[in-house]
């Protein structure tokens, strides 16, 4: 599977691909995606305006980028645990002894 994504997606020749390290095919990996994801938030502003020209979504928000690609779906950020819920996680692992 990975020679068919260096020579399908990446366009490599099978000898370049056969010249990567793993670390190597990796970033170019991670780069193909980051490159889609960024061509697809392109055409999801572009759908998000035009469908914006004619109304708004039934919750009366505008349309965004996310709506018509997942890929430009904004992840929310993790909440970092407060020292209480760690010790309190902690102690449901690690119930105290009696």
């Amino acid at each position: 599977m990975m020679w068919a994504v260096a020579v399908y997606d990446l366009k490599l020749t099978t000898e370049q691909f056969f010249d990567l390290t793993l670390a190597q095919f990796n970033a170019l990996v991670d780069r193909f995606r980051e490159a889609n994801r960024a061509l697809d938030f392109r055409f999801g502003v572009l759908c998000a305006t035009v469908a914006g020209m004619f109304g708004k979504k039934k919750d009366g928000s505008n349309f965004e980028p996310g709506d018509f690609f997942a890929s430009c779906v904004l992840k929310k950020k993790k909440r970092e645990m407060s020292a209480d819920e760690i010790a309190h996680a902690l102690e449901l692992i690690f119930p105290k002894c009696s």
